[in-house]
């Protein structure tokens, strides 16, 4: 019930009370892997930049990736609070992880083309951010997608990645 609650608040956008109910489903229910993948997620989205909360965020991250067995959901949340703590490069395989299992994601679309931009991959970046711009119902994802689109630099035409190319990995 409390973890329904989290998700309830979470679709409403109600971040911070969703945060309450999924702190308080995880002080219940200590080894619920949904529940400490979301206070991860949303620690790192609420936090700022408060070291004992970034912190607290990767190591829920991590327990929560290692305990879900690497599923993509968690693979995110964990490469997205690296990258919020710095960490692009660490950030990066996780990212692409969870890119190929939930191609649809938007939000992953979003990590992962901040983390590509951030370790110097312009191009992956500018295909990722284009893909959020032109899929998401998400205003506010949309227009940091957009923003980050207008500041990166201009590439002449013929000089950009297969549309099909989604991670810097050999085959």
């Amino acid at each position: 019930m409390l973890y329904q609650a989290g998700v309830a608040a979470f679709v409403k956008n109600r971040r911070a009370e969703a945060l309450r109910w999924f702190e308080e489903c995880l002080k219940r229910e200590p080894n619920n892997v949904g529940a400490a993948n979301n206070v991860a997620y949303l620690l790192t989205e609420l936090s700022g930049q408060d070291p004992t909360a970034m912190s607290r965020a990767l190591k829920l991250a991590e327990q929560s990736y290692r305990q879900s067995g690497g599923q993509p959901a968690a693979a995110d949340t964990f490469g997205w609070a690296l990258f919020k703590s710095g960490r692009a490069g660490d950030a990066l395989p996780l990212l692409q992880r969870a890119i190929v299992a939930q191609p649809d994601d938007v939000r992953t679309h979003y990590h992962i083309a901040c983390t590509y931009q951030a370790v110097g991959q312009v191009e992956m970046a500018r295909h990722h951010f284009e893909h959020v711009a032109g899929t998401t119902k998400e205003p506010g994802l949309a227009d940091e997608a957009r923003k980050a689109l207008l500041q990166m630099p201009k590439v002449p035409q013929g000089s950009r990645p297969s549309a099909t190319t989604t991670t810097s990995q050999p085959a």
